[in-house]
């Protein structure tokens, strides 16, 4: 029976841990991620830069940095789900500086297929990385042909946040596990040093041993009775704890 109920207690503990790691995680955990490692309220729309036409042409204003560099467009019928946003064979990027500025560097880094938010684009991947080394005006030109594969197809220029979206539950999670792991590694730091400190009496009262010397002599009187036969065991127990309490 005492086995059962362990066994019972157990459970409960294991459900009501399970229980605060959801709610931290859907209370806590998701909101922080969220905002500070996936959204464009800290870090930006994804193309904050500008945007070019594919195929097209334009002028964009650069800042020195390296930028993330995203084919943008819209997969008709592709309902709740992410399709991989497929990337033709003689998709180009050029970008030249305007005003004579130093050449930037262009940098193929392909990335997964992401949600875009805008009304005429529900796609985007990562294509490029441009690093601008002086900021200023750039010419930039953009080729290929995305017959079949979308419509209004687009380059994006901005910065992505460093957590993808799909990501975020689980980093959230990491973030709820190690908040469990300091809280109870802390309690039990805590613990340990409960048992270790010994215990203060500061604040107690302690007995005083002393007694005054007509007191001793009464201790002393009452002790010969008794060992003369005076009074019993019990009588002297009494009179002698008596006497000592005043």
């Amino acid at each position: 029976m005492k086995r059962l109920r362990r066994v019972e207690s157990r459970a409960g503990r294991i459900g009501l841990g399970l229980g605060a790691f959801v709610l931290l995680w859907l209370v806590a955990a998701l909101p922080i991620v969220g905002i500070l490692g996936s959204s464009n309220i800290v870090w930006g729309e994804d193309n904050q830069f500008g945007r070019v036409d594919i195929p097209g042409s334009e002028v964009l204003n650069l800042p020195a940095k390296t930028i993330d560099v995203d084919v943008a467009l819209a997969l008709p019928g592709r309902g709740n789900a992410t399709p991989d946003l497929r990337l033709p064979n003689d998709l180009s990027l050029s970008v030249t500086p305007v005003d004579g500025s130093a050449e930037p560097t262009i940098t193929e880094n392909i990335g997964s297929t992401q949600n875009a938010n805008t009304d005429e684009q529900d796609t985007q991947r990562l294509v490029w990385h441009l690093k601008v080394p002086e900021g200023g005006d750039y010419r930039v030109t953009a080729g290929g042909d995305f017959s079949g594969y979308g419509l209004n197809p687009q380059l994006w220029f901005g910065d992505e946040p460093p957590i993808p979206g799909r990501l975020v539950p689980l980093y959230a999670a990491l973030l709820t596990l190690l908040g469990f792991g300091v809280f109870f590694g802390w309690k039990r730091l805590r613990s340990g040093r409960r048992v270790d400190e010994p215990h203060s009496t500061a604040d107690e009262p302690v007995p005083s041993l002393q007694i005054d010397k007509r007191t001793a002599d009464s201790l002393a009187e009452l002790g010969e009775q008794h060992a003369r036969g005076g009074f019993t065991d019990e009588e002297y127990t009494a009179a002698k704890q008596a006497l000592l309490n005043g």
